[in-house]
């Protein structure tokens, strides 16, 4: 395969899309430079054909040299290829079954797109992109909203205040003494100096934002999937494939980690109590404790 790059190379054919295929690794050049020493190679004289797909080949084998162990499991249960039809492309699921019709600018080609769009926002190119970058973000820090609102209930899910409510409802974590007052009820100054846990809050918020900052200078697809070990410390991504089955797990699990921060505020506002706590009163009580009860509470 390196083979292919040095003989293009010297036969003078080493330009445009087979040069940047070939140029991309430095690695691979210098695979490919001991390889043809020690196979003697001047020029093996394939038609730019045959070199796009080699190379493309070459591209697939770069990307699996460091694959991690976690990666190569991902890869072998997880990722499927039947999975992977359902969520892109013409014939990929529809929002209201097969005899769906899309919008002609829905064509499947992005994740989590199962052609619903009736009021047109996303046929402007821009305008989909910008919708897009700002689902993919709200699901991201739903996900993380959903953790933040059930770990602290739930690891001290039998530590009752006077109120007879869980202690660390998400609500009330930033709470000062045994007042439930939170935030909006107490002296925001106070708050820090009394409480780390908003502290450690207020500083989060500002290294966000600065990452935010630093996100929004990037250019297309880097402003949604910047890649790299930090983002993926696991390599899960190490291939095109991968990377678009996780694409679709992240906004499939984003969206219905939004739908649910929807429901712990509508649970919150209407019985006053954190959503551990409201699963043990649905688990006790079936009939009288359930999103039927919770809606008929917060009706005027």
């Amino acid at each position: 395969m390196a083979n292919v790059c040095v003989g293009t190379a010297k036969a003078g054919q080493w330009k445009g899309i087979v040069g940047r295929k070939c140029r991309k690794t430095a690695g691979r050049r210098d695979v490919a430079r001991k390889a043809a020493q020690e196979d003697g190679e001047e020029d093996v004289g394939l038609s730019l054909d045959d070199i796009l797909n080699l190379t493309e080949a070459a591209d697939d084998a770069v990307a699996t040299e460091n694959v991690t162990p976690v990666a190569k499991w991902f890869k072998k249960n997880v990722y499927n290829e039947k999975y992977l039809a359902l969520h892109y492309g013409l014939s990929r699921s529809k929002w209201m079954g097969a005899s769906t019709v899309p919008p002609s600018h829905l064509k499947g080609t992005v994740a989590g797109d199962y052609g619903f769009d009736p009021a047109g926002f996303s046929a402007d190119p821009a305008q989909f992109q910008r919708m897009r970058e700002s689902e993919i973000m709200h699901g991201r820090w739903a996900m993380l909203g959903v953790v933040g609102c059930i770990l602290p209930e739930a690891i001290q899910s039998g530590t009752t205040g006077e109120d007879g409510m869980l202690k660390n409802a998400w609500f009330k974590v930033f709470s000062i003494g045994s007042s439930a007052e939170g935030v909006a009820g107490s002296d925001l100054i106070g708050s820090l100096q009394n409480s780390p846990t908003l502290l450690a809050l207020v500083a989060m918020l500002l290294v966000v934002s600065v990452a935010e900052v630093l996100r929004t200078k990037e250019e297309g697809i880097e402003r949604i999937y910047p890649g790299g070990g930090t983002f993926d410390p696991l390599g899960l991504a190490f291939d095109a494939s991968c990377a678009k089955d996780l694409k679709v797990r992240e906004i499939k699990n984003g969206r219905i980690a939004m739908v649910t921060m929807l429901g712990f505020f509508l649970q919150a506002a209407a019985t006053g109590k954190g959503p551990v706590e409201n699963l043990i009163d649905h688990l006790a009580d079936p009939v009288g404790a359930n999103v039927i009860t919770t809606l008929d509470a917060l009706s005027p």
